[in-house]
């Protein structure tokens, strides 16, 4: 059955004054401690967490990049080695190689058919005199030189550098260096 739906029953009239205080609430500290323990423990965890995961990620991208660095000094020491390797397998370097052997070319080329054997072209052993007739062009190669290395600029120097004295810079010092030089040598 519903409250408002409910008969009410009648009030007696009280036969005194009846008097009224308040009512002390007792707010307790021991039930909000352990939510706030909880929720302060969450906090700490999550912040230390989010530090670590940090760090992490940071490793990772100094790792990174080293590798990237290293990737990038391969792909040039192949691309170095290809080049190389490209130059060895050119007709110039082994025609080059055959003339340091004290090879000439044939004046008289025959070639065979496979097929069924046949040698078109004449052969004939070739005659000193008309290979001294033969202009050998071979293109000589440049010599191998050092691969230079890569050297990483030094760091910028932390001390701030003092200004030049009476607007004299560097080349005003040396100039009267080379002055006092050339005053000695006459």
């Amino acid at each position: 059955m519903s409250a408002l739906l409910a008969p009410v029953a009648p009030v007696a009239p009280s036969s005194g004054a009846v008097s009224l205080r308040p009512v002390d609430v007792v707010v307790s500290g021991a039930r909000r401690l352990p939510v706030l323990v909880a929720l302060s423990l969450l906090v700490v965890l999550s912040m230390g967490g989010l530090l670590a995961l940090n760090i992490h990620i940071q490793d990772i991208s100094f790792e990174y990049r080293a590798l990237q660095e290293r990737a990038g000094s391969l792909s040039n020491q192949e691309a170095e080695l290809k080049v190389a390797v490209n130059t060895e397998r050119s007709t110039a370097t082994l025609a080059q190689r055959a003339s340091l052997l004290g090879m000439v070319p044939y004046p008289y080329p025959a070639t065979i058919n496979l097929a069924d054997g046949t040698i078109s072209g004449e052969l004939r052993p070739a005659v000193s005199s008309e290979l001294a007739r033969q202009i050998w062009n071979a293109q000589l190669l440049a010599p191998k030189l050092p691969v230079p290395q890569i050297v990483p600029a030094p760091k910028p120097s932390t001390t701030p550098t003092s200004p030049p004295i009476d607007g004299e810079g560097d080349a005003g010092e040396t100039a009267s260096a080379s002055d006092d030089v050339e005053a000695g040598n006459q």
